[in-house]
């Protein structure tokens, strides 16, 4: 491992959306999660901002899915209906063992 990828691996390891000065204040930021590394390099030459029309895709896609999102938690059984279905993709594609990971019971 040359200090060249160290170097690289550490600023994607730490640069979560609390250190992107960006994203830091931002309401969807633990949703979206910044965006992509690869697209905030093509276009500012470097990883930390984020892409502006990403931020609008992101933010506008929460604000619409967030009241059906609401209303599928607040009924039981939707909301138990929803767990089976991610318990359920969750396993398809990754394996029973990844349930434990993923907190889904």
């Amino acid at each position: 491992e040359s200090r060249r990828y160290l170097d690289i691996r550490r600023k994607f390891v730490y640069l979560t959306v609390d250190e992107r000065e960006e994203c830091r204040e931002c309401w969807a930021r633990y949703l979206c999660g910044g965006s992509c590394f690869k697209y905030s390099y093509a276009e500012h030459s470097r990883m930390q901002p984020p892409v502006e029309k990403h931020c609008f895709y992101i933010k506008t896609i929460i604000e619409e899915l967030l009241p059906d999102i609401v209303e599928i938690i607040e009924n039981q059984e939707e909301r138990n209906r929803l767990m089976r279905r991610l318990k359920e993709s969750i396993v398809n594609r990754y394996g029973s063992r990844s349930l434990k990971d993923a907190h889904v019971s």
